[in-house]
């Protein structure tokens, strides 16, 4: 008498997030390598990325435990292929716990909370503490704002006594208005050999700095960067919390595809000046971009480690504010470093949390 077989187990949903996650998961591959000046429509799917792989590995799962083993095969070919990008999104975790090494810290301070977001003066001061209970050899801030009245809500020098490094770089935008300037600062407690700008065309509030620093008998690149925002309004937070309606769906998306476009542009000036560094290169900064983004590979492309993906714990994000939270602040590095340890910061003073790795030069 023929054995019946065993009825396998229904999986009637499985499809759909199989093929929605498939296809989102296959336009991210694609919208790393292709710029989005080109083809802007492909750059949300690195956005929606975690979405689209979670959707993908819950398919995946739902028909392996239906026992519809063959139904897997091309999913899992898929989920293979995007290995690299999917452990991005999770720290390595292997950090190692009393590291001696080089101690590099990131921070998009917004303005120290001139405009009181938070607590003003207050938020300053404790901004301020935090930096200086870092005990950090290289701090990069971005969105700092320099005071010129005479009464100085902020300095560099009151920045510089609070870390309490003696060496600074600072680029500012000096025409923001009267009372003040806006831009990027990185100080450090080794000996500043060299000094460069670097100017982003048409976008007058982010630029970078490169500042060569001699650590022994070596010299070291660290690259300070803070690529284009999205510059939005109080009424375009209000549609991402409520949902869009047309029109402000429209300006959205409008403002994604600007500040994609810019992004682009302005990594593949430093990818270009990445490469052709004479020095081991650590960049650091807010790139206002996710892990898999066409911007994050080009960096990673001209050689860079992302500090996190060997060192970090978690999901890593580090924006806080008014949209969900997402890894837009990173530390990379070139291969002749070693990421130890990284960490982000728990206290709420910026709509950043701060970054912190400890790297080490390879022998």
């Amino acid at each position: 008498m023929k054995k019946q077989e065993k009825p396998r187990r229904g999986a009637w949903g499985s499809g759909l997030f199989v093929t929605l996650g498939l296809v989102g998961v296959a336009a991210a591959e694609v919208a790393v390598h292709v710029s989005p000046e080109e083809f802007p429509w492909l750059a949300p799917a690195g956005l929606v990325y975690p979405i689209s792989l979670a959707g993908l590995l819950l398919g995946v799962a739902w028909r392996l435990f239906a026992g519809r083993w063959l139904d897997c095969i091309v999913p899992l070919i898929a989920l293979g292929y995007t290995y690299p990008h999917a452990r991005l999104l999770l720290g390595g975790g292997a950090q190692a716990d009393g590291v001696e090494g080089l101690r590099v810290m990131t921070w998009n301070v917004r303005q120290f909370d001139r405009f009181e977001w938070l607590e003003g003066a207050a938020t300053r001061d404790a901004l301020l503490q935090e930096l200086a209970q870092a005990n950090a050899d290289v701090i990069c801030l971005q969105e700092v704002y320099e005071d010129r009245r005479s009464n100085p809500y902020v300095t560099a020098k009151s920045v510089q006594r609070a870390v309490d490094l003696g060496q600074i770089h600072s680029d500012f935008e000096s025409e923001r208005n009267r009372d003040g300037v806006f831009g990027v600062m990185t100080l450090t407690r080794y000996p500043i050999v060299r000094k460069e700008r670097m100017v982003f065309p048409g976008d007058p509030g982010n630029g970078a700095i490169l500042t060569d620093v001699r650590i022994g008998d070596d010299t070291v690149r660290i690259i300070n960067a803070h690529l284009s925002s999205l510059r939005l309004d109080r009424e375009d937070y209000d549609a991402v919390r409520e949902g869009p309606d047309a029109e402000s769906g429209r300006r959205l998306l409008g403002r994604l595809n600007t500040a994609w476009a810019k992004r682009a542009t302005q990594a593949e000036q430093l990818q270009a000046a990445i490469e052709s560094a004479p020095h081991p290169v650590i960049v650091c900064g807010d790139f206002n971009d996710t892990p898999v983004s066409y911007a994050l590979n080009a960096l990673r492309s001209a050689g860079l480690e992302d500090a996190f993906a060997k060192a970090g714990t978690g999901f890593g994000g580090t924006y806080i504010g008014d949209l969900p939270p997402m890894r837009i602040d990173y530390i990379l590095h070139s291969d002749a470093f070693e990421a130890l340890r990284v960490e982000e910061g728990a206290v709420v003073l910026s709509d950043h949390r701060w970054v912190q790795a400890v790297v080490q030069l390879v022998d």
